[in-house]
Protein backbone atom coordinates (compact mmCIF):
# COMPACT_ATOMS: atom_id res chain seq x y z
CA UNK A 1 0.00 0.00 0.00
CA UNK A 2 1.07 3.58 -0.50
CA UNK A 3 -0.14 6.85 0.91
CA UNK A 4 -2.03 9.16 -1.41
CA UNK A 5 -2.18 12.81 -0.37
CA UNK A 6 -1.07 11.65 3.08
CA UNK A 7 -2.24 13.65 6.03
CA UNK A 8 0.32 15.52 8.16
CA UNK A 9 -0.04 12.93 10.93
CA UNK A 10 1.21 9.66 9.37
CA UNK A 11 -1.14 7.55 11.54
CA UNK A 12 -4.05 9.39 9.91
CA UNK A 13 -2.94 8.85 6.29
CA UNK A 14 -5.46 7.72 3.69
CA UNK A 15 -3.99 4.80 1.77
CA UNK A 16 -4.83 3.46 -1.66
CA UNK A 17 -4.00 0.05 -3.15
CA UNK A 18 -4.47 -0.98 -6.77
CA UNK A 19 -6.70 -4.09 -7.12
CA UNK A 20 -6.52 -6.55 -10.00
CA UNK A 21 -9.74 -8.24 -11.13
CA UNK A 22 -9.79 -12.05 -11.24
CA UNK A 23 -10.07 -11.61 -15.00
CA UNK A 24 -10.70 -8.85 -17.51
CA UNK A 25 -11.86 -9.10 -21.14
CA UNK A 26 -10.86 -6.82 -23.99
CA UNK A 27 -14.46 -5.57 -24.19
CA UNK A 28 -14.10 -4.06 -20.69
CA UNK A 29 -15.98 -6.73 -18.73
CA UNK A 30 -14.20 -7.74 -15.55
CA UNK A 31 -14.84 -9.90 -12.47
CA UNK A 32 -13.53 -9.07 -9.00
CA UNK A 33 -13.34 -11.87 -6.43
CA UNK A 34 -14.22 -10.01 -3.21
CA UNK A 35 -12.74 -12.84 -1.16
CA UNK A 36 -9.26 -12.09 -2.49
CA UNK A 37 -9.12 -8.43 -1.45
CA UNK A 38 -6.10 -8.09 0.82
CA UNK A 39 -6.60 -5.93 3.88
CA UNK A 40 -3.92 -4.97 6.40
CA UNK A 41 -3.17 -7.82 8.81
CA UNK A 42 -4.43 -5.92 11.86
CA UNK A 43 -7.90 -5.35 10.37
CA UNK A 44 -11.01 -7.44 10.77
CA UNK A 45 -14.13 -6.81 8.68
CA UNK A 46 -17.27 -6.30 10.78
CA UNK A 47 -19.80 -5.24 8.16
CA UNK A 48 -20.05 -4.99 4.35
CA UNK A 49 -22.30 -2.61 2.42
CA UNK A 50 -23.06 -1.62 -1.17
CA UNK A 51 -24.11 2.01 -1.57
CA UNK A 52 -25.84 3.26 -4.73
CA UNK A 53 -25.09 6.85 -5.73
CA UNK A 54 -27.53 8.45 -8.20
CA UNK A 55 -25.98 11.16 -10.39
CA UNK A 56 -24.94 14.33 -8.53
CA UNK A 57 -25.50 12.78 -5.08
CA UNK A 58 -23.17 12.31 -2.12
CA UNK A 59 -22.89 10.27 1.04
CA UNK A 60 -20.88 10.62 4.19
CA UNK A 61 -19.78 14.14 5.06
CA UNK A 62 -18.94 12.82 8.51
CA UNK A 63 -16.25 11.15 10.62
CA UNK A 64 -16.46 8.29 13.11
CA UNK A 65 -14.33 6.21 15.48
CA UNK A 66 -13.95 3.17 13.18
CA UNK A 67 -11.69 2.46 10.24
CA UNK A 68 -13.25 1.84 6.83
CA UNK A 69 -12.27 0.54 3.42
CA UNK A 70 -13.92 1.59 0.14
CA UNK A 71 -13.90 0.41 -3.46
CA UNK A 72 -15.64 2.83 -5.81
CA UNK A 73 -17.19 1.92 -9.16
CA UNK A 74 -18.03 4.83 -11.42
CA UNK A 75 -15.94 7.06 -13.66
CA UNK A 76 -17.01 10.22 -11.82
CA UNK A 77 -17.05 8.89 -8.26
CA UNK A 78 -14.82 10.97 -5.98
CA UNK A 79 -13.53 10.49 -2.44
CA UNK A 80 -13.11 13.74 -0.52
CA UNK A 81 -11.49 14.13 2.90
CA UNK A 82 -9.95 16.67 5.26
CA UNK A 83 -6.50 16.10 6.71
CA UNK A 84 -5.64 16.98 10.32
CA UNK A 85 -4.66 20.50 9.18
CA UNK A 86 -8.10 21.08 7.65
CA UNK A 87 -6.85 20.84 4.06
CA UNK A 88 -9.34 19.34 1.59
CA UNK A 89 -8.23 16.47 -0.68
CA UNK A 90 -10.11 14.89 -3.57
CA UNK A 91 -9.32 11.60 -5.30
CA UNK A 92 -10.89 9.75 -8.22
CA UNK A 93 -12.02 6.36 -6.96
CA UNK A 94 -12.16 4.50 -10.30
CA UNK A 95 -9.79 6.37 -12.68
CA UNK A 96 -9.81 4.98 -16.24
CA UNK A 97 -11.80 2.01 -14.93
CA UNK A 98 -8.98 0.88 -12.61
CA UNK A 99 -9.92 -0.52 -9.19
CA UNK A 100 -8.50 0.78 -5.92
CA UNK A 101 -9.01 -0.04 -2.27
CA UNK A 102 -9.04 3.06 -0.05
CA UNK A 103 -8.33 2.64 3.67
CA UNK A 104 -9.74 5.46 5.81
CA UNK A 105 -8.47 5.77 9.39
CA UNK A 106 -10.85 6.70 12.18
CA UNK A 107 -11.74 10.35 12.82
CA UNK A 108 -11.00 11.50 9.23
CA UNK A 109 -13.83 13.74 7.94
CA UNK A 110 -14.84 12.34 4.55
CA UNK A 111 -17.50 12.12 1.87
CA UNK A 112 -18.09 10.33 -1.44
CA UNK A 113 -19.76 12.14 -4.33
CA UNK A 114 -20.91 11.03 -7.75
CA UNK A 115 -20.11 14.00 -10.00
CA UNK A 116 -21.68 12.41 -13.09
CA UNK A 117 -24.73 14.18 -14.49
CA UNK A 118 -26.23 10.98 -15.94
CA UNK A 119 -24.58 7.76 -14.72
CA UNK A 120 -25.05 6.18 -11.27
CA UNK A 121 -22.08 4.88 -9.26
CA UNK A 122 -21.53 2.18 -6.65
CA UNK A 123 -19.45 2.11 -3.46
CA UNK A 124 -18.44 -1.18 -1.82
CA UNK A 125 -17.81 -0.39 1.84
CA UNK A 126 -16.10 -2.51 4.49
CA UNK A 127 -16.39 -1.42 8.10
CA UNK A 128 -13.19 -2.50 9.75
CA UNK A 129 -12.39 -3.09 13.38
CA UNK A 130 -8.75 -3.13 14.45
CA UNK A 131 -7.75 -6.40 16.12
CA UNK A 132 -5.28 -4.48 18.30
CA UNK A 133 -7.20 -2.44 20.85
Amino acid sequence: MFAVNSCYNKSMAITRTHIQPAYKKENGLWVLDLGTIELPDDFEVREKYITYFPPQQFGGNHKHPRKEAFIGLGENLRFIWLDDQGQKHEEEMNPQGELYLFIIPSQIPHAVINKSRKIPAILYELLIKSKKV
